[in-house]
Parts: C-alpha cells; structure tokens; sequence
C-alpha cells in the first residue's frame, strides 16, 4: 500500500509540473506560422502567450518590438506598417531562454474568405478542376484554413490549421472563390497573397458576430443579454446562480427539478397539436406535372 501510494504521490506530481510548465511556454498565436502572409501598409498586431509578468522580445525585418505579458500571461504588439516584400523573412520571438522561430514570411495584401457553402465549395469541385489543379503553380499565394469546431463561446485557439504553399499538390482543398479571386490579384498586382478561410457551410450570421456587435446595437441588446446569462465568467450569469442558490439553497426541494410532469401540460389526444392533418396547399401552375 505504501509503495502505491508513492507511486500515485509521484504521478501526480509529475503532471502538475508538466502542467505548470507548459503553461508557462512560449506560444505564439496560431496564425503566425512558417509560410504566412503579413499585411502591407499597416500595422501588423502580433500575440501570443507566455509566463506571466515576463518581457518578450520581437524581430521582424529591421524592427525589433518589446512587450510584457500580463497576468494571464497574454502579450501583444504591432508591427509598424510593412513595405511589400516576396523575399522570405523570418520572425523571431524570445522570452528568457525561450526562441521561437517562423520562417519563409512574406509581405502582401491578406484576405479573409468567409460566409457559408459558397466559399466553404473548394477548388478540387470545381468547374475544370483537374486542369486548375495541375496548372496551380503559384507559391506567391498562400492559404490558412481555420478549422471547423463548434463552441459556444470565442476561443483563442483551434484545431489543426496551418499556412499551405500553393501548389497541385495543396491547392484542392482551397476555397475555391478565395483561390480564384487570390489568383487573379495575385498576377494583376505580382505581390503576395494570404487567404484565412473561415466558412461553414448552412450557418447563420449571427455566430458570426462578436457579442460587443449584439450590445452597441439597441435592437439586438436582447440577443447579448441572452448570450451573458450562458457565459459562466459573465456577471449576469453570476448573478442568476445565485439568485437560483438563494431560492433552493442546498439540500431544498426544487420544483422545478423534481416534480413530475403535469399530464394536464400534455397536449390532449383530440389536440390539433396531435391530430391535425397536414394542409394542403395549391401550387401554380408552372410546377404541375404535364
């Protein structure tokens, strides 16, 4: 038993130091990653995450940038505005005797492709695809596909997703409206080209939409209201389970958990709720069979 005990002591042990250190790596966000596209002519904001209270230092090109994490251990900084650049660069960012390193960066204009089954339809369904594929030589377009996962809230991460080089072999599962439309920027302009797809095919706007879009707006206030009482780190949603905990505090009988269901709440059998047909309804006559 003693010798179990140990054994379960050091496990646990173990993990919480795997734990504690690799909440204090160095992490960039996931979309600077080798083969990037940076956008020209503004500023480029960059993150990531580290050990909190840490200083981190940033090299790009000829700038070099500072920032502290804060107390979660988020950082932030921006580049200041870019010159158009095909040359592959490199970005260095190092926190104590941490360095990570993202290769082959170049600088041009960096699109977002998003909206439901239109943009998320890809290249390798295509009109001609065989053909467009084949003939996909274009490794001054780059593509980063934000992978599909259904949350309730933002995140700051996803699953999978990284910069492809376009080529035959990558350029079938693009977007294939962003490829089209990247393409031809890409020889009018001769400069590089990012494309971030985030598409879901059969999806509603709002989704979409940051909740601080719902709460400026006054006719969808509601809808930020609501999507606050869901949110456990929210005030309101707080707010609520107390209020709930002082109504039935522990151990209290509540009526809404354990009584049983109201027969008399059930739609009767002679209810058209139950019992009514389904309508008819006449069509023109440009959809009758002739």
């Amino acid at each position: 038993m003693h010798r179990l005990s140990k054994t379960i002591f050091t496990t646990l042990a173990v993990l919480l130091l795997a734990s504690i250190t690799n909440a204090q790596d160095l992490k960039l966000a996931q979309v600077f990653a080798d083969h990037m596209v940076l956008q020209h002519g503004q500023k480029a904001p960059i993150w990531g995450w580290a050990k909190p209270d840490s200083q981190i230092t940033i090299k790009f090109m000829d700038q070099t940038l500072n920032a502290t994490t804060n107390a979660n251990g988020k950082w932030k900084s921006a580049l200041t505005a870019l010159t158009i650049s095909a040359e592959p660069a490199q970005l260095t960012i190092s926190s104590g005797k941490q360095t990570l390193t993202v290769k082959d960066i170049l600088v041009g204009d960096v699109w977002l492709c998003s909206g439901q089954s239109n943009m998320q339809w890809n290249v390798g369904n295509s009109n001609d695809a065989a053909n467009e594929i084949k003939n996909a030589n274009h490794p001054l377009i780059r593509h980063f596909a934000v992978t599909r996962d259904l949350k309730m809230f933002e995140t700051e991460t996803f699953k999978g997703a990284q910069w492809t080089i376009c080529s035959p072999k990558t350029v079938g599962q693009y977007t294939a409206v962003g490829y089209f439309f990247g393409r031809h920027l890409q020889q009018k302009l001769n400069i590089p080209i990012g494309l971030l797809h985030s598409s879901w095919g059969g999806t509603r706007i709002e989704p979409w939409v940051p909740r601080v879009g719902f709460k400026n707006v006054q006719q969808t206030k509601g809808i930020y209201n609501a999507l606050m009482l869901k949110d456990p780190t929210s005030q309101s949603y707080k707010k609520q389970s107390l209020n709930t905990w002082k109504i039935f505090p522990s151990g209290s009988h509540n009526p809404r958990k354990h009584s049983p269901i109201n027969k008399q709440s059930r739609p009767p059998s002679h209810s058209p709720l139950r019992s009514s047909p389904t309508p008819t309804v006449s069509l023109p006559a440009c959809f009758t069979t002739p």
